[in-house]
């Protein structure tokens, strides 16, 4: 693309790398411009842990895998690829959710509790799934939908103490006001 002149030579070239899967791409509206995503081989391939990182942590290879997880069931598992696939239609619409984006979806809403007989039980709940939404609405308005945006809002509002949408929307309220901007 360097010293390309022609316009229509880096059009088709985008469109080869958005049909390749390598670039995720915007249209930008008026006052508002083009957005691109450059693809990882970690976000296209699913993640993969280099050798070097199981040393030393026998259990690693588990630590990524929900299925491991005590309190994990089918139905979980089923419930957590619809609440990835209804993410995606909303945000990525055309694009199919990957299993390295299950897992990271699995991570963001699990809770997992022991009960007094010792049994492990998992739940999804529906507060974190609009949570994650919520994160992603962000990531939207921002232009960064990718996973470290997505991670780095769920980590904020976890570390506020904010559990529900409205906690949320109440915050981010009380954010705009205290600098004086309009949303």
């Amino acid at each position: 693309m360097i010293n390309t002149t022609a316009k229509r030579t880096a059009i088709s070239a985008r469109q080869e790398l958005i049909d390749g899967g390598y670039l995720d791409f915007t249209p930008g509206i008026k006052g508002r411009p083009s957005t691109y995503h450059l693809r990882s081989v970690e976000e296209m391939e699913g993640w993969q842990p280099p050798p070097d990182d199981l040393e030393g942590d026998f259990l690693a290879e588990f630590k990524e895998d929900p299925t491991s997880y005590f309190g994990y069931t089918e139905a979980l598992g089923v419930e957590l690829a619809e609440t990835t696939a209804h993410l995606w239609a909303e945000f990525f619409p055309g694009k199919t959710p990957g299993p390295y984006d299950e897992k990271r979806t699995f991570f963001q809403i699990m809770v997992q509790s022991q009960n007094e007989d010792g049994e492990w039980s998992m739940s999804f709940p529906e507060e974190n799934k609009e949570l994650l939404g919520y994160a992603f609405e962000q990531g939207r308005k921002r232009g960064k939908l990718f996973w470290g945006y997505i991670e780095s809002v769920m980590r904020n509002l976890r570390d506020c103490g904010i559990k529900t949408v409205e906690e949320a929307y109440e915050n981010e309220e009380k954010f705009y006001e205290r600098r004086g901007w309009n949303k």
